[in-house]
């Protein structure tokens, strides 16, 4: 069987249908807006396509409302309403159609994407220490909307962006050099600025003690040994949360490309060389402020002229010493993301970021790429919150908690699922109690333990030799039944927006609301006898209703799959 459109696109096709008989002479509304409804006492969908028509027939919206409810055929009840919408009931013979199309591999997912290429650059945390919980979200975030992505027809690339190169690097080998000589009970000339006592002995294991004496050569083989290892680390973390990427970037591959850079910008006029910008609008600094701090120590350079391009100021590139920025080599990637054929860049960045989205995006103009392809999701700040109270400190770093903490307490699933219960958006408060509650508090657990009951009810039709039938789904007549399968045909259209909007928070709303109606109907059925999944004396519509509950089994596993966790037949 071939899944059909999703059911707002039905309604959307069948309505324009109905407006072009009724209404030959008009040609603007071939595909006439429809979206769900909150309040289901209403219906299901509605339109406000009388408020636009009204416009052009100089009529009252509800006239026209009421003419198009009148003559409208297709998979709903259409029914006016004031001032002039049209709301739309599901019809009983479309949700049983839909459990039937639940069965299969494509059903929520759709073709929108059409194959565009896009690349979701998530992560990129520089390779000179462990994860925090920061980037565990930002890492689970992006990784779902490369999953709702797919779904949604497009070619994904998952993109790792690293910066292994400038002073971050250069602190890195010293760091180990220094924690060498401190093992060695040498005097080192070298700061430790990150902590990478861990990588000594592997090092020395295979490479030579490094001089006494300051070298350049021994930072240079030290930084390549330990970013190496420590990225490798970071992959490895990730894949506990079943993420992975399909491309790592260097940020030391674009050092060839930074002259011909300037020189086309100095050909376009479009950088200078100077001791501070041209351009800068005023700005109120926090006295704390980076910019602040060393404002005025700041030694000029060449600066791009993103002042121009919608940006506050203009940006150095170049500094007096001839080395590129970081915004410099910035700039060269997504470029080559451009000249890579990829027609969405999609960045999921920590909202410290938030500053550097407008001067990228200016930059690009001022190259003549185009910027409105780059899409840029800022994930708000997490905080770990252990009886009532934060948590601030990480137990083996001593600074900002590490999400390998996170996970070796809580584990995988409740990991992804609470970073995924909020919008990027909004700040987050993870609530480490309630991660590892076993019962209904626990989202996660609320909502495994709904598809582990689908599991339950089929292994209790077995038992009774009642297997799931759709040949009786007339006899599905309660009101928690049908809350059911109106739940189950809106998931397609809801995934479709969660990847449209950039907002993987849905998942966990859709899920908890499906999850919310399962456990309900079960909970019926042990306060009412009729209402009961499994009953021997009643077995074509217990074969009915255990089709319903494997229909939830399957909608649960396909969330549950874009959302990355785990669908437990028992717990």
């Amino acid at each position: 069987m071939k899944t059909r459109r999703n059911i707002c696109a039905e309604i959307s096709d069948s309505l324009s249908e109905c407006i072009r008989s009724i209404y030959p002479h008009i040609e603007e509304f071939n595909s006439p807006p429809v979206s769900q409804i909150s309040d289901s006492t209403f219906g299901d969908y509605m339109s406000n396509i009388a408020f636009l028509l009204s416009k052009i027939l100089k009529q009252k919206p509800i006239d026209i409302a009421n003419k198009i409810a009148k003559e409208f055929k297709g998979n709903a009840d259409a029914e006016p309403a004031n001032p002039g919408f049209i709301n739309f009931k599901i019809k009983r013979e479309r949700l049983c159609e839909n459990l039937e199309e639940t069965r299969v591999s494509s059903w929520s997912s759709s073709n929108i994407g059409a194959g565009t290429k896009v690349n979701i650059e998530f992560v990129s945390a520089n390779p000179t220490g462990d994860l925090h919980i920061g980037h565990g979200r930002g890492a689970v975030i992006g990784d779902t909307l490369a999953r709702l992505f797919a779904n949604a027809g497009f070619s994904v690339t998952r993109e790792y962006y690293v910066n292994d190169i400038g002073k971050q690097i250069d602190a890195l080998g010293e760091s180990l050099l220094s924690a060498i000589h401190k093992k060695n009970g040498i005097e080192s000339p070298y700061s430790a600025t990150y902590k990478v006592e861990e990588l000594v002995d592997e090092y020395l294991n295979l490479n030579k003690e490094p001089s006494s004496e300051r070298n350049r050569e021994d930072i240079c083989r030290a930084a390549d040994f330990a970013k190496e290892r420590l990225l490798s680390k970071i992959m490895k973390l990730l894949k506990r949360l079943d993420i992975s990427f399909d491309s790592v970037v260097r940020e030391s591959s674009f050092i060839g490309a930074i002259p011909d850079l300037i020189n086309e910008l100095k050909k376009k006029d479009l950088i200078y060389e100077a001791d501070e910008p041209e351009i800068e609008k005023e700005k109120k600094r926090r006295a704390d402020s980076k910019s602040a701090i060393h404002r005025d120590s700041m030694e000029g350079g060449t600066f791009l002229r993103t002042g121009k391009f919608g940006d506050e100021t203009d940006r150095i590139i170049l500094r007096r010493s001839g080395a590129a920025t970081y915004f410099t080599t910035d700039i060269i990637y997504h470029r080559d993301k451009l000249f890579r054929g990829y027609e969405r860049l999609v960045n999921v960045w920590g909202a410290d970021h938030a500053g550097h989205v407008i001067r990228l995006k200016a930059a690009m103009k001022a190259l003549s790429l185009p910027a409105e392809k780059l899409e840029v999701v800022l994930c708000q700040m997490v905080r770990l919150i252990r009886g009532g109270t934060e948590v601030k400190m990480s137990k083996r770093a001593g600074t900002v908690v590490l999400l390998e903490e996170l996970i070796d307490e809580v584990g995988g699933d409740p990991v992804r699922f609470f970073f995924l219960s909020r919008s990027a958006s909004a700040q987050f408060d993870f609530d480490l109690d309630l991660a590892v509650k076993k019962s209904s508090d626990n989202p996660v657990f609320y909502c495994q333990y709904a598809h582990a009951r689908t599991c339950q009810l089929l292994a209790n039709g077995r038992e009774n030799g009642i297997e799931p039938s759709n040949k009786n789904l007339h006899l599905l007549k309660d009101e928690t039944e049908l809350e059911i399968m109106r739940k189950l045909i809106a998931i397609p259209d809801s995934v479709q927006t969660a990847a449209i909007k950039l907002e993987p928070h849905r998942l966990v709303e859709i899920s908890t609301s499906l999850s919310e109606s399962l456990h309900r109907y079960q909970t019926a059925g042990k306060e009412n006898s009729d209402l009961r999944v499994v009953t021997s004396d009643k077995k074509e519509l217990s074969s009915a209703r255990l089709y319903l509950v494997e229909s939830v089994g399957y909608a649960l596993r396909k969330l549950f799959g874009l959302m990355g966790i785990n669908a437990p037949e028992k717990m």
